[in-house]
């Protein structure tokens, strides 16, 4: 009886070891990793960006103007032309037009105007003193001398005063000038008139042997109808002929004489078209 339990778990046992030994050993091993082979020499060549041949070949801090050789080289610049002073002398006459209206029906005393040179007056030396747009300045003024105060009694007149000539630049010249006349200058006849005019004021100029000192420019007619201009000590009056308001609108043409010379710089005359 033992020998045969005995021998039942020796069988036993030996089938154990059988199938042990028909399974095998068990592979504890980690995978081999597995290394990536690398693409074509081909590829790389490939996948590398093509580069700009242009900007390659073009050197770092290239100057423009050397590159083009047709750009013009920089002008030297010319040196101003020195100022040259002239004079236009005493008793050349100037013309004017009215920038602020004057009336003896308005204007008092003392009440400030300006008129504006309407062409350039010209020096000894045939330059360019008193340019087309400088300003005479003024005021409106009582007669003192007594010859004046008995010629104007019950009388409507407007007496001016000339005080000061403001060139374009600024600069500010004492001017000692006389009214001759105030002059329409819009009227139909006026181009004709002011030829004649001028041609008067001409002789008059060769006869002090004054230059004439002036180049054409706004037309002077006729002085105004119905007034009477008469000397001022630094102006003049106008005085009316009909007992009337004496009025005179802005444009109203001035005829001016200088009672001393004026010294400014001067520049040359431009061409005439």
């Amino acid at each position: 009886m033992r020998r045969a339990v005995a021998l039942a778990w020796f069988l036993l046992l030996a089938g154990v070891v059988l199938a042990q030994t028909s399974v095998g050993p068990v592979n504890n091993s980690s995978p081999t990793p597995q290394t990536q082979t690398p693409p074509p020499a081909s590829a790389q060549q490939s996948a590398t960006p093509a580069q700009n041949p242009g900007a390659a070949s073009q050197p770092a801090n290239q100057n423009p103007a050397a590159a083009n050789p047709n750009s013009n080289p920089p002008t030297a610049q010319t040196a101003p032309s020195p100022a040259v002073v002239d004079q236009i002398a005493a008793g050349t006459e100037i013309r004017a037009m009215l920038d602020t209206p004057l009336s003896t029906k308005t204007s008092r005393p003392g009440d400030r105007f300006t008129a504006t040179i309407a062409e350039p007056a010209l020096g000894n030396n045939g330059q360019v003193v008193i340019p087309t747009g400088a300003r005479i300045e003024g005021e409106v003024a009582e007669a003192e001398d007594d010859k004046t105060l008995a010629a104007l009694k019950d009388k409507n007149a407007l007496s001016v005063r000339f005080r000061d000539l403001v060139l374009p630049d600024g600069q500010t010249l004492p001017l000692t000038a006389t009214l001759i006349s105030v002059n329409d200058t819009t009227g139909k006849g006026a181009k004709k008139a002011d030829e004649e005019n001028r041609s008067e004021a001409h002789s008059r100029n060769v006869a002090k042997g004054i230059g004439v000192g002036n180049r054409p420019g706004t037309a002077f007619g006729n002085p105004l109808k119905g007034l009477a201009t008469g000397a001022l000590s630094n102006g003049g009056y106008v005085l009316s002929t009909k007992n009337k308001e004496v009025n005179l609108p802005a444009q109203t043409g001035m005829v001016i004489r200088l009672d001393q010379p004026v010294t400014a710089t001067a520049t040359p005359l431009p061409p005439q078209p």
